[in-house]
């Protein structure tokens, strides 16, 4: 029989961790319970009381983890609860024994993808100390020891080699090369875990999914909802959603880090101008010092904190989309592994870009299932906005204090009936009518449905897209296949 995934789907704030803690209390089972950070390892302890914490502050000073595991096992192994960090967790899943593992929210460092890039010369230096991996372990110790030969982004790249889950492409240039790679944990680590319980605001089409079923091959359960009882929490304030940018005629709906590095004091100056209260936000690392009041850094990495659900107001200023090198290589990694080529990609976006919006909006009161207070949301794009019109049922989308951008790469391919036409020039979006970009995005799930680009002159191709276009919201299940009923 195999291992299986326990999955358990609920929104911020209905109470997933509470109701853990609960089931854990009233179990006699022995537990690794891993959650992200060690404010969350804290707050879990008191509410569960007798439980042994190993974390990287767990050793004494002078002492590593690995050795204060070794020093501890007849602790541990007499310890029923363990409770941890997803970092302490992967590094030392196997140091625990046979016990049922609860993960509380996504461990995102699970499988992870790099990218660097370096002079030719320096490259072949590289690929000289990666075919040895005596020639790895000697350069990452003078590193430690204190040598400045390798910068730390090499110094990552040469650790990620020796994981036994490694993967690496390349791109080559006439002065620069990159390095594009892939690493994960080794499944080997969880094989004393027969039970695994994953719990997030989403489980599914995600990297952590694709590792415990695929590599770790854990057979995916549903979550056990006669035990595990959550208070719930419908979210249903009423929110306005402002994109800081949007594209002018075209399809695109997100930006890159290289946009919003641009923009960013605009965008900043917006969010100000729009709000007078305090606006908790987050943004990119080289970023964070820049702002000021009223905007309130919080970590990027929020999922358990409840220190901001007074707040009615957030801003995502902050974009972590892959590089656009390494997608060729995630498409191939996604094969590799049985999935559509797209798959690993769209997990990585929705897992590293879309998850740390909804986590970052969700800090405010609109995680307390009694409040009511309206709420106002900054996000970076219209793919963030409407991935929250899609999640919260009293959301509207106000482009009003948006940035209009221009698509530089231009219109991209598609949206055309045979006559060379694009983006606002398109007569099966000017037939739509309404928002050109809701049009764009209608016309680019007709030809990923069909196969082709749809046709102005053909009423089976304009009434399967007008029927969409006159939804306020177009439901995931609605069929753009003009073969099939809609």
């Amino acid at each position: 029989m195999k291992n299986k995934l326990y999955i358990h789907e609920h929104p911020p704030g209905s109470g997933k961790t509470f109701a853990m803690t609960e089931l854990i209390k009233q179990s006699d089972c022995r537990v690794v319970f891993a959650v992200p950070t060690l404010k969350l390892v804290y707050e879990i302890k008191a509410l569960l009381g007798d439980c042994l914490v190993v974390t990287s502050e767990t050793p004494p000073r002078g002492q590593s983890v690995s050795e204060f595991l070794f020093h501890n096992k007849n602790c541990i192994d007499d310890t029923r609860v363990i409770l941890t960090t997803h970092s302490t967790l992967l590094r030392y899943a196997d140091s625990f024994g046979e016990r049922t593992l609860i993960i509380d929210e996504l461990p995102l460092e699970i499988l992870q993808f790099k990218s660097i890039w370096t002079s030719v010369a320096d490259a072949s230096w590289l690929d000289m100390i990666m075919s040895s991996r005596e020639q790895v372990e000697k350069r990452l110790g003078e590193h430690k020891q204190g040598s400045s030969e390798l910068s730390d982004d090499k110094v990552q790249l040469l650790e990620a080699t020796l994981s036994s889950g490694f993967a690496i492409d390349y791109s080559r240039g006439k002065e620069k090369v990159g390095y594009h790679y892939a690493h994960y944990t080794d499944p080997k680590k969880f094989e004393s875990f027969s039970q695994i319980h994953l719990m997030a605001a989403t489980v599914k089409d995600t990297i952590p999914y694709t590792y415990f079923t695929n590599l770790c091959e854990y057979e995916a359960g549903t979550s056990c909802d006669d035990e595990f009882l959550v208070r719930g929490n419908q979210m249903d304030n009423k929110v306005t959603i402002y994109p800081l940018a949007i594209y002018r005629d075209s399809e695109r709906d997100f930006i890159s880090r290289e946009v919003l590095e641009k923009h960013f004091d605009i965008m900043v100056n917006t969010v100000k101008e729009s709000v007078d209260d305090e606006i908790i936000t987050i943004t990119n690392k080289e970023r964070q010092k820049a702002l000021v009041q009223p905007l309130e850094l919080i970590p990027i990495k929020a999922h358990g904190l409840n220190a901001y659900k007074n707040k009615t107001t957030a801003a995502v200023i902050y974009s972590a989309n892959p590089n656009p090198y390494q997608i060729p290589f995630m498409e191939k990694c996604s094969q590799a592994l049985g999935y559509d080529k797209n798959y690993l990609t769209d997990a990585y976006v929705n897992q590293n870009v879309l998850d740390v919006v909804y986590q970052a909006v969700t800090r405010t009161c609109i995680r307390v299932p009694d409040d009511t207070r309206e709420c106002t949301f900054f996000v970076p794009d219209m793919r963030a906005a409407e991935f929250l019109m899609g999640r919260l049922p009293n959301a509207t989308i106000d482009v009003s204090k948006a940035i209009k951008l221009i698509d530089e790469t231009g219109a991209p391919v598609g949206n055309t009936n045979g006559k060379g036409n694009k983006g606002k020039g398109c007569p099966v979006i000017k037939a739509l009518g309404g928002c050109k970009m809701k049009a764009s995005r209608l016309v680019k799930k007709f030809e990923k449905a069909n196969g082709f680009s749809p046709n102005v002159d053909e009423p089976k191709h304009m009434l399967r897209l007008k029927k969409a276009s006159a939804m306020g919201r177009v439901p995931k299940d609605f069929n753009f296949n003009v073969n099939e009923p809609a």
